[in-house]
């Protein structure tokens, strides 16, 4: 791998391109192959399958292997009004994991989906300084300055190449607070970061050495 590869910091796709480090999220109805796994993975409990899952097994799967080197972080997991699921118990999952997140100190990727009043509450209840990246980000302006004000991340994905909103938001957000990714589209890391890098008027380089400087900073990585 480079020195100063592309960084995916959210992919349901691996990669064997030597300069893109990625973050794979890993399925949590497959721990039997976990551990046979070369790739850096997140992993955490989805809104979406919690009443697909055991919650007791899985949860406790999740916090056995949390610790484990090859998981940089839990998730993604988050709060989704569209799923199927009790808003009580999506909010109790959620805040169990958050605290599997604190006790092995990893950073937490977060879906969230019209429920950013109740992610911000509990970001304020919590008092962590562990650090939160907003998945996918594609909200509007007044959320974005939210979160960003409660110190999170914003991670942009395939609503930066067709967006104008999130390209607003984008051009504007601080160097230290965003990362890019590729979630489950289709799309190569390189063309987020082209159009990233033509957002706000730098080069690719310029980019990937911004976000690689994020990424040592929350998490840890020297």
């Amino acid at each position: 791998m480079t020195q100063n590869p592309y960084i995916d910091i959210h992919t349901h796709t691996p990669t064997n391109n030597l300069d893109i480090k990625s973050i794979i999220n890993w399925d949590e109805t497959e721990f039997g192959h976990f551990e046979n796994s070369k790739q850096i993975l997140s992993l955490g409990l989805h809104p979406w399958n919690i009443s697909k899952v055991n919650l007791e097994f899985t949860l406790d799967k999740i916090e056995e292997y949390s610790s484990y080197s090859k998981i940089l972080a839990i998730g993604e997991i988050g709060l989704d009004r569209f799923a199927a699921v009790d808003m009580k118990i999506q909010k109790k999952i959620f805040t169990t994991q958050l605290q599997i997140a604190n006790q092995v100190k990893k950073p937490v990727i977060i879906h969230c989906v019209r429920s950013f009043p109740e992610l911000l509450r509990i970001r304020k209840e919590q008092k962590t300084s562990i650090p939160w990246i907003i998945h996918g980000y594609r909200n509007n302006e007044q959320i974005a300055n939210s979160l960003l004000r409660s110190r999170c991340y914003l991670s942009f994905g395939k609503a930066l190449l067709e967006q104008e909103k999130v390209q607003f938001i984008f051009q504007n957000i601080p160097d230290h607070q965003y990362f890019l990714e590729t979630d489950d589209s289709t799309l190569n890391i390189i063309e987020i970061y082209q159009k990233a890098a033509s957002l706000k008027n730098r080069s690719v380089n310029a980019i990937k050495q911004c976000i690689q400087i994020n990424y040592h900073n929350c998490f840890k990585l020297l």
